[in-house]
């Protein structure tokens, strides 16, 4: 999506390695940083939405993850709808330039699909390997909405268990796309940060148009 790219405040950028654009630090990622709650109790939540990632940035996309120590990674597209490809297959067991990833059977049938990763770097074989979650939603059309709320509910609440079970292991963004990053990307963050907010019971009183604008702020489109 040539169209779409990150704004130059928001841009999450490639540290110690060129990014796909041979010597620069660019990769289409954008940081979106919200803080729920007030003085006295204050939730920071954070994303990284981004595009799906295609054969030539998957080794920029492994590197976000390691970089930004994510544990958490939201796919709301299938590799292919309407015979088009929205993105590539990054999920496979390898080498993505210093980084190796192997991939753990998947949990959950058709609708949402959770998998494990452990990821380690060549560089730094001392360190022990990460674990990092990975939930895909197949059942989210692009241009459209899921055919149920409670279905977009659901994938809310396994996201946030998923990130619970990790136990401490990737404490960073959690990084959504879906195939552009921007029109499901950004609806399933502002509804995750909405139900951050109504359980801390911090409720602005614009009804949840600070958040909204907070996403938009954070990234092109949204």
């Amino acid at each position: 999506y040539k169209n779409i790219w990150p704004w130059e405040h928001a841009r999450i950028r490639l540290n110690g390695q060129d990014g796909s654009c041979a010597g620069t630090d660019y990769v289409n990622a954008s940081l979106i940083k919200f803080e729920v709650g007030d003085e006295k109790r204050v939730s920071p939540r954070s994303y990284i939405a981004t595009q799906g990632p295609l054969a030539s940035t998957f080794d920029d996309f492994w590197s976000v993850v390691c970089q930004q120590d994510v544990g958490l990674i939201v796919m709301l597209t299938k590799r292919h709808e309407a015979g088009r490809e929205k993105c590539g297959d990054y999920l496979r067991s390898g080498r993505y330039g210093e980084i190796v990833i192997s991939i753990e059977p998947e949990e959950g049938i058709r609708k949402i699909v959770i998998t494990t990763i452990r990821l380690s770097r060549v560089t730094r074989p001392e360190l022990p390997a990460r674990r990092i979650k990975h939930v895909q939603y197949r059942n989210w059309p692009d241009f459209d909405v899921p055919p149920a709320a409670d279905e977009l509910l659901e994938l809310v609440e396994k996201s946030l268990k998923s990130v619970e079970n990790l136990m401490g292991n990737g404490s960073g963004p959690v990084i959504v796309h879906c195939s552009a990053g921007v029109g499901r990307t950004g609806s399933f963050i502002a509804v995750d940060v909405m139900t951050e907010v109504l359980k801390a019971m911090y409720i602005e009183e614009d009804g949840g148009v600070s958040e909204t604008l907070v996403v938009r702020k954070g990234r092109k489109w949204m």
